[in-house]
């Protein structure tokens, strides 16, 4: 049943949420650092959310699942009615308000231990993987599908460990589309990396790739997407906040010739309703990505701040 699976996997409502506990410091806040930028002939890249376009946005949610099949209106509905931030929030991924308190919290936990390792002589990346052997599809149990998709932040931190790559300070999440082409979700990774250099982490990923199990009907034999670009300290908050969006969306292909879309179309009927119920069972830090991070620690005793206007 679905509700013994929440069960574990959602907070006790007497819990506070630990992205709640956390004193936001201003010269970390990513509502603060990450804003509006507008260059000639690239995407415009947006200031972080406020809290009312939060509200607007879970508004949005409480009315799709007021006519949702059973569990988004007996289960989900009722616990996002109730979210009463920051007293009785209810935590759950679907709700923007909390998200954006999640996200606020992880961005100012993990800034000052990046801006250590930066002293150290690293660099930081930020690496988006496709999974695209790890598709997942709507045959049998929804749940055993789900389950599927919570294995892979385990098994990524199980072979980095198991290749020597242990050392490596991470800090990231998984999320997934659904690819209206091939009728699958596809899992991808976003992560901010800190390395040496961009060669080390290009081989390291090839070698996690082709390690995957062989080819069935849901790992298809399919070049793996990925990309890593280097992140200046300037745009560290926007990456880190970037990397939880938890926003599902419709995964096109484009033909040959075909504008990129600024922003990837919604989903839509089945998906959406799918993607919801995901979210709502499914706790923020669930699909995280975190290793060598201390998110409620110390940071060095020099940790370099970034000022707004940097």
């Amino acid at each position: 049943m679905i509700s013994s699976q929440a069960s574990k996997l959602r907070p006790k409502p007497s819990e506070l949420p630990w992205f709640y506990k956390v004193k936001i410091r201003p010269e970390y806040d990513p509502a603060i650092l990450v804003t509006r930028i507008k260059e000639p002939r690239r995407r415009i890249k947006y200031a972080f959310e406020t809290e009312e376009q939060a509200r607007r946005d879970t508004r949005l949610v409480q009315a799709y699942l007021e006519t949702a099949p059973t569990i988004g209106r007996t289960y989900l509905l009722p616990k996002l009615r109730d979210c009463k931030p920051p007293d009785r929030p209810c935590g759950m991924t679907i709700c923007r308000v909390c998200i954006r308190q999640y996200r606020r919290a992880l961005v100012s936990e993990t800034l000052p231990h990046l801006h250590r390792k930066l002293d150290q002589g690293y660099r930081a990346f930020h690496a988006t993987f496709v999974y695209s052997q790890r598709r997942l599809r709507f045959e049998g149990q929804q749940l055993k599908v789900l389950n599927q998709l919570l294995k892979l932040p385990h098994n990524l931190r199980v072979w980095l460990s198991n290749n020597g790559l242990g050392a490596l300070m991470i800090s990231g999440n998984i999320e997934f589309d659904w690819n209206k082409a091939e009728a699958v979700w596809e899992p991808h990774c976003h992560l901010i990396i800190m390395s040496e250099n961009k060669q080390k982490l290009s081989r390291a990923f090839r070698k996690y790739f082709a390690s995957q199990k062989q080819v069935t009907k849901t790992r298809a034999a399919i070049k793996q997407g990925q990309r890593i670009s280097e992140v200046e300290l300037v745009n560290l908050p926007r990456a880190l906040a970037y990397t939880a969006k938890f926003t599902p969306k419709l995964r096109k292909s484009r033909k040959r010739g075909e504008v990129r879309l600024r922003k990837r179309p919604e989903l839509e009927d089945r998906e959406k309703y799918t993607a919801l119920k995901w979210l709502g069972i499914l706790a923020p830090d669930d699909l995280a990505v975190r290793r060598k991070l201390h998110l409620i620690g110390s940071a060095g005793r020099n940790p370099r701040i970034v000022a707004a206007d940097d």
